[in-house]
């Protein structure tokens, strides 16, 4: 047997999961009121953590299995990265070679492509000759309005869809138990990651239940009991304790058995792992065609931000990175607060391992909770809280990056320049970059890169 090449560890207390504990959603730490920020990490060992973006033939795995026609330019990402995820290194440590991975990730593609009419695919980083023309700054971006169920948001649950998979081939999954086909699928959203969930499941012929607001878009939910889902209102009433109430209902029926199959990262790390394909993909168009100076990243939940940025940093290191951005809306921004509160401590000196570990010790003290309604264009980043808050934050700190807020304005207009068909959550971003243009705090001819990350489903735009 292979030796192992990653593991699982709480980035909040430093719990790590046995070997053969692959569904470590959460961290089994993690109490009420704990004020620890308690997330599930992948922490890759030895060789694994010293791979570029075509490590497959580095790392001493090589048997009759493997693929001859498996390279480093595969176009499907869980193949092509397929040396930096959790899933394939556990399935080599427990046996599986690395031809049956393969076949295993083109299988799944195969029946989410049936059910969509797209599988799983490098989308390219584009540039903008005439955008940066009118804006005097080299300008790049990627798309992911035209991935699966039309956003970023499939790539996180693939992921782990794929170690599911792999977790019950080998032999770990018990019939009836947590991740057998038995076990529900639960996730809380009303937008593109309800969207993206349903897809999967339709395709993975799991049950899936969705906990939607009450005031969700009749468009979606339509798409949602098409797929199959079950679809679980939940209102927002004065005898709910604080918090977005499809969390709490979502909450309760993890605690029933079911799995989170969610994007937010305190709920189940692991999905991460998936989503950092997309910061790979960046890392390798970068080292290809230049690093922009500014990376500006919607946030919501924060689970995109932090897998990308956690990609980027394991592949071009902090001092190759570009600066982070991190773009919320001017009603609703829970992680420019926690920024604030992170930079009035540190004050004039630069954060340390110790200011970064005494900052997971204390999440509350950064990352409250919106305790007023918000509304907003751009729908999709208006969770209560930035779950996954840390690991942009420590980028944007570490990068020199900042936080940036937007007005509806500015998300009106980023929507009107954004060259895919994108939605004013997919092009925050853009908003972003437009806003510090505005401000005039770009250096003459500094390099920015935005990601588009959800379609417009209405093409009328106003």
């Amino acid at each position: 047997m292979p030796k192992s090449r990653a593991k699982l560890v709480c980035g909040g207390c430093g719990f790590e999961a046995a070997a053969d504990a692959l569904l470590t959603f959460r961290c089994p730490r993690a109490k009420e009121g704990d004020d620890i920020d308690h997330i599930i990490e992948v922490s890759l060992l030895g060789d694994c953590a010293g791979l570029g973006r075509d490590g497959i033939d580095r790392v001493d795995h090589i048997d009759s299995g493997v693929d001859a026609d498996c390279e480093a330019d595969d176009p499907n990402p869980f193949v092509r990265y397929r040396a930096r995820s959790f899933a394939y290194a556990k399935a080599r440590e427990f046996g599986m070679r690395d031809a049956d991975f393969v076949q295993l990730v083109r299988d799944l593609d195969t029946a989410v492509e049936a059910s969509c009419g797209t599988g799983f695919r490098v989308t390219e980083w584009d540039t903008d000759a005439a955008f940066e023309e009118e804006t005097s700054h080299p300008f790049g971006y990627k798309d992911e309005t035209v991935g699966v169920a039309g956003s970023h948001k499939a790539r996180h649950l693939f992921g782990l869809v794929i170690l599911i998979e792999v977790a019950e081939r080998v032999g770990l999954i018990s019939p009836g138990k947590l991740g057998s086909p038995e076990s529900p699928l639960a996730i809380a959203s009303c937008g593109n990651a309800a969207l993206a969930a349903a897809v999967l499941a339709h395709a993975w012929k799991r049950s899936l239940r969705v906990f939607i607001p009450a005031d969700a878009d009749p468009a979606v939910v339509s798409e949602l009991e098409r797929l199959g889902a079950q679809i679980v209102t939940c209102p927002r009433t004065p005898d709910l304790p604080p918090g977005d109430p499809c969390v709490l209902a979502f909450r309760a029926a993890v605690a029933s058995g079911a799995v989170p199959f969610t994007c937010q990262g305190p709920e189940n790390g692991l999905v991460i792992d998936g989503g950092k394909t997309l910061g790979y993909e960046l890392a390798e168009a970068f080292e290809e065609g230049g690093t922009p100076d500014r990376l500006f990243i919607q946030v919501g939940g924060g689970a995109l931000a932090s897998a990308t940025c956690q990609a980027l940093e394991e592949t071009l290191g902090l001092e190759g990175m570009p600066m982070i951005h991190a773009v919320q809306t001017t009603s609703c921004h829970p992680l420019a607060t926690a920024f604030e509160a992170l930079l009035r401590e540190i004050g004039d000196d630069s954060p340390s391992p110790d200011f970064f570990h005494e900052a997971r010790q204390h999440r509350s003290r950064y990352m409250r909770p919106v305790t007023t309604p918000v509304v907003s264009i751009a729908t999709g980043i208006l969770d209560d809280e930035t779950y996954d808050w840390f690991r942009v934050a420590r980028a944007m700190l570490l990068t020199g990056g900042s936080p940036i807020t937007v007005t509806e304005a500015q998300l009106e207009d980023a929507r009107e320049h954004a060259a895919p068909d994108a939605d004013a959550t997919g092009a925050a971003g853009l908003a972003g970059f437009l806003a510090l243009l505005d401000q005039d705090e770009l250096e003459l001819g500094e390099s920015a890169g935005v990601l588009f990350t959800g379609i417009d489903r209405n093409p009328e735009k106003p």
